[in-house]
């Protein structure tokens, strides 16, 4: 299930009891997102080639974004 929000600066957005997004700032085209969350929680960052956009409108099951993922640690184990 996804969830697509409009934001705007300043606001929070709360994933279960103990974890926050907070919209900090807009520029040229990128958003910049504070995340709290305990320490026990892990949280990835998953950044998209060019070559991988997804269509507007369109959202990536979790098995999408880990196949993503596990491409991108593989290319970065060849280059290492």
């Amino acid at each position: 299930m996804g969830l697509i929000l409009t934001v705007g600066r300043g606001d929070k957005i709360t994933i279960g009891d103990d974890i926050t997004a907070t919209i900090q700032r807009f520029d040229s085209g990128r958003v910049k997102i504070h995340l709290d969350a305990p320490e026990n929680v892990q949280i990835n960052r998953i950044m998209l080639d060019k070559s991988e956009h997804v269509p507007k409108g369109q959202l990536l099951s979790p098995e999408q974004q880990r196949n993503i993922a596990q491409t991108k640690l593989n290319r970065g184990n060849k280059n290492g």
